[in-house]
């Protein structure tokens, strides 16, 4: 509903104050009256009026004082005053105009000439009005973004500050681990030397039992020393400057593929792998993470069933791939479609594992089956995830009990890190 606008009408003269008072009421204005420059005055103060028809000659004080003392006052001096009298003089004119006057309107004041000049200020005020809530409100979003930029600034430089303290935690991290792989596969050798020692000068003289614990030290010297080989190279990769490459994945998996079944009696294992599997990468880095997925599928195959291992590429839209959530998010996912971004994949027909599990299996030293069924490091994995990131790409998995397991991961060399 459009508002109603109030107009104070200021003239000594009954008779003028009637006939702009019915003149104007016609046209749906609220009309106040104030029959000279003092009430006119006091009434403005009480409540500002949209616009003031003001009288010049009035015999307390005259248009031109009132005027002056409205436009002095900040909260009245945006009122349109049009100016009302019989005199026709210029300089009558010019005065009213310079004491802050937007309109002169000449007695005896004809009926339409009164009601368009009304009509055109109030029209004027509104747009200015309009005009001042809109540079308010450009005020108040200029203000507004400066506090929020100062404050992403702030939050950039705490940021900025946690990376790299973050950084330098972790190359402080890296380096222990390093140091410590290093200093304990110094005592492994030790312990491996002295069991070997013990074995030629006292073997004759130890039982089975006996023979059964060296055997048992020497084991657990083996898996330490597997699990100091995952963390040396788990914390080589961060430092590792990436040689980007052509890099054929299809010869790489060939070539595991051999020492698979050079150091695997079983005859139940089939290889299938796409040809000429291009990528651009770091060779060494990728050949690391496929030797980790596929000896992955080889240690967790079903023993009694022929073990099917399949390399291959599929692109995004193909209906059977499945997008785990605390994997791939919707924008990683849209990434991915947007660039035509190959999605490789090794497939297994091992003994799976529930997905509901799914969301520890990248995370170093978490395992999913028996360790005393399955042995390992923890590790592989983990240092997969690390290599396919470095490369810019994203890595997932799908797995059925009993079904098997699907290995996906993408390779995006322009967002690699460095």
């Amino acid at each position: 509903m459009a508002k109603q606008h109030s107009i104070l009408i200021v003239d000594d003269t009954a008779t003028n104050l009637h006939v702009l008072t019915q003149m104007l009421s016609d046209q749906g204005y609220i009309i106040r009256i104030a029959p000279g420059g003092k009430l006119a005055l006091n009434s403005v103060k009480i409540d500002p009026p949209d616009l003031i028809l003001l009288d010049i000659k009035m015999p307390d004080i005259n248009g031109y004082e009132v005027c002056k003392i409205l436009k002095q006052n900040p909260e009245t001096a945006e009122i349109p005053v049009i100016f009302m009298t019989a005199l026709d003089e210029i300089l009558d004119k010019v005065k009213a105009f310079e004491v802050g006057g937007v309109d002169y309107l000449t007695k005896p004041v004809h009926v339409m000439e009164v009601i368009t000049r009304v009509k055109n200020q109030l029209k004027f005020r509104c747009l200015q009005l309009k005009l001042i809530e809109n540079n308010q409100n450009l005020q108040q979003e200029i203000k507004n973004r400066e506090t929020i930029e100062i404050n992403l600034k702030k939050t950039s430089e705490q940021l900025f500050q946690r990376t790299d303290q973050l950084e330098k935690l972790n190359q402080e991290l890296e380096a222990f681990s390093y140091r410590v792989s290093h200093d304990l596969r110094n005592s492994l050798a030790n312990i491996n030397a002295l069991t070997i020692l013990l074995q030629e000068q006292y073997g004759t003289q130890l039982d089975l039992e006996a023979q059964e614990y060296i055997k048992l030290i020497d084991d657990s010297r083996l898996n330490m020393m597997e699990t100091l080989d995952g963390l040396m190279i788990l914390s080589q990769i961060n430092n590792r400057q990436i040689m980007i490459e052509s890099v054929n994945l299809t010869e790489i998996a060939n070539q595991i593929f051999e020492e698979v079944l050079i150091n695997n009696s079983s005859p139940k294992i089939k290889f299938l792998v796409e040809s000429d599997l291009k990528v651009k990468g770091d060779q060494r880095l990728l050949k690391i993470a496929l030797e980790n997925l596929i000896y992955n599928g080889v240690k967790y195959s079903k023993k009694e069933n022929e073990l099917l291992i399949k390399i291959g590429v599929i692109s995004i839209d193909q209906k059977e791939i499945s997008f785990p959530q605390c994997f791939i998010s919707e924008l990683e996912k849209t990434k991915i479609h947007q660039k035509s971004l190959p999605i490789y994949f090794i497939q297994d027909n091992g003994i799976g594992f529930e997905m509901k599990e799914v969301k520890n299996i990248f995370i170093p030293f978490q395992r999913l089956h028996d360790q005393e069924e399955f042995k390992g490091t923890g590790i592989g994995l983990s240092t997969v995830q690390k290599i396919i990131h470095r490369h810019g790409g994203l890595i997932w998995c799908d797995s059925q009990p009993n079904q098997g397991t699907t290995f996906y991961f993408t390779i995006d060399p322009e967002t690699r890190i460095n």
